[in-house]
């Protein structure tokens, strides 16, 4: 059985990604907070959290996406979350309006790029 969260690290765009697995509900989130505070710094470009393999996705796992985007958002940080169109969490995070607070992708690899986009222009600033 997979972990909860897992979490991969890139040095050459110094982005952290979390993949998440099975079912977010109470008894996940403890664990899947601490290592995701773990994992997060000041020197980091951002946060991708890889909700492909998430099948069931209750409340607290929403008011764990606002918590995170809010610390990220004090350091400047962008998270984006990666969510397949047909997955079944599709339809929560629909009904909560997530997506005008964070941005969603189909694929870890759009995610990635935006990311890079979004390092890329805040560099320049």
């Amino acid at each position: 059985m997979k972990p909860p969260v897992e979490i991969l690290r890139r040095r050459d765009d110094g982005a952290v990604v979390a993949r998440l697995h099975g079912d977010i509900d109470m008894a996940q989130i403890p664990k899947i907070q601490a290592v995701l505070e773990a994992a997060l710094s000041n020197v980091i470009a951002g946060l991708i959290i890889d909700l492909s393999g998430v099948r069931y996705f209750d409340s607290l796992g929403i008011r764990l996406l606002f918590d995170v985007k809010k610390r990220l958002q004090q350091r400047r940080q962008p998270l984006l979350l990666v969510v397949p169109g047909g997955a079944p969490i599709r339809h929560i995070f629909a009904i909560v309006n997530i997506d005008h607070y964070v941005q969603i992708h189909g694929t870890l690899e759009s995610a990635r790029a935006a990311l890079s986009r979004t390092a890329g222009v805040a560099a320049a600033e």
